[in-house]
């Protein structure tokens, strides 16, 4: 799996990750990532791991449940990265346009001919981000 890096900002003590629902946005330069569809667990899990790691981060959190696809349509917009769980939802129309970008990253039981990657868990993209970027 290929990540697209940018050179991180270390993270100072008083700094820390942004994790953001609708209808808020944030302006931190940071890099940004949106997760479509991911369970809470997961979403706390990465909070922790956040809260280690020596960048910091816009993690927009979007639910197909909410059904504002305007404002995620925005926050994709401003995402480096796009992370989806491949599940039915109300969601499916905006995930197979997201599928065809290689900026998308999905979890799937299976591979899927798509320029998205496949990813095996979303700490997997950030953990291999960090890796490539030292």
């Amino acid at each position: 799996m290929k990540v697209k890096n940018r050179k991180p900002k270390k993270q100072p003590v008083d700094s820390y990750s942004n994790f953001v629902t609708a209808p808020d946005t944030v302006t931190e330069p940071y890099h940004t990532v949106t997760l479509i569809d991911i369970d809470s667990v997961t979403v706390q899990m990465l909070a922790t791991y956040c809260k280690m790691s020596k960048e910091c981060y816009n993690v927009y959190l979007y639910s197909s449940d909410t059904g504002d696809t305007e404002w995620l349509q925005q926050v994709i917009a401003m995402s480096h990265a796009v992370i989806l769980d491949t599940g039915f939802s109300l969601t499916n129309n905006i995930k197979a346009e997201l599928l065809q970008k290689s900026t998308t990253y999905y979890l799937s039981p299976t591979n899927m001919d798509v320029p998205a990657h496949r990813i095996g868990s979303v700490a997997e993209y950030f953990i291999t981000r960090e890796r490539n970027i030292k």
